[in-house]
């Protein structure tokens, strides 16, 4: 079927099938799908302030979405959650070099709607550094090394799978557990790894840990269990997936936040490479 000529006319019956559909669900306690919008009562009022009209204009619209998603903070529930602390609170426990983190994801056409994404993220120490020594042309010196080798038009790609492979190296700042598809992988990944963290492959650091069984260890599909009366599918552990680089940061120790050496998703603000 061709597209519509009347663009808008076609988002606003996509929007407003979509979006009511969820405000639908998260007011039910005010009323079924019969329910006519009032504003008698805070939870009525909030359902209709959030519900879309076929005939709403853009702006109106907009602002609709931002109350729910934004003012409502509906939009926490798209977010995967961690486990942390706030940053300066484990800054004032522990005490540490500076540190890069590299980050990768699934890409969007890689897994199933409802699913959450493959991740995936590696860091060393800079042992040579402390809070007060580094400097700004270590930092873009570290940044651009990054976007040689892990970024670019065609960013690094890391197979993931159910193969560990180790490698420990603690005068260099390193201790990586690399989740890969077998050990040819998990090496290829250290070395590109080592080319930044500006460090030479040695096999004696290196081991492989491989399940006797790795599809009845870690299943493709782990099947459902019941939480709450709901059917949820369980946590799949080493999925076998291609996760691509997306970003690198720099903790440093006494700084709030992280520095932003480099990104491909061109999210991030201030970041030291482009």
């Amino acid at each position: 079927m061709p597209a519509p000529n009347n663009a808008w006319s076609h988002y606003i019956s996509v929007v407003t099938q979509i979006q009511n559909r969820v405000v639908r669900e998260d007011f039910r306690d005010v009323g079924d799908d019969d329910w006519e919008p009032d504003i008698s009562t805070p939870r009525s009022s909030l359902r209709t302030a959030c519900t879309i009209r076929a005939n709403d204009s853009a702006p109106l619209v907009t602002l609709r979405l931002i109350l729910y998603y934004v003012v409502l903070r509906k939009a926490q529930d798209m977010q995967i959650p961690y486990y942390g602390m706030p940053v300066a609170e484990s800054q004032a426990t522990f005490r540490f070099k500076p540190q890069v983190h590299l980050y990768f994801l699934q890409s969007a056409l890689d897994y199933p709607s409802g699913s959450n994404p493959v991740t995936g993220s590696i860091s060393f120490r800079l042992m040579d550094e402390s809070t007060t020594s580094i400097t700004q042309s270590k930092v873009t010196q570290i940044a651009n090394l990054v976007k040689t080798h892990f970024g670019g038009s065609t960013p690094f790609t890391w197979r993931k799978g159910k193969t560990m492979v180790t490698y420990n190296n603690w005068e260099e700042g390193i201790a990586w557990q690399i989740l890969s598809l077998n050990a040819t992988e998990g090496e290829r990944v250290i070395k590109q790894l080592l080319k930044v963290q500006g460090s030479t492959f040695d096999d004696k650091f290196m081991n492989i840990n491989e399940p006797a069984s790795p599809s009845q260890r870690y299943p493709t599909n782990p099947g459902s269990q019941s939480i709450l009366g709901q059917v949820t599918t369980k946590p799949k552990q080493r999925p076998v997936a291609d996760v691509k680089f997306r970003y690198a940061t720099l903790s440093i120790h006494g700084k709030n936040r992280p520095v932003h050496l480099y990104d491909t998703t061109n999210r991030l603000v201030d970041v030291v490479v482009r």
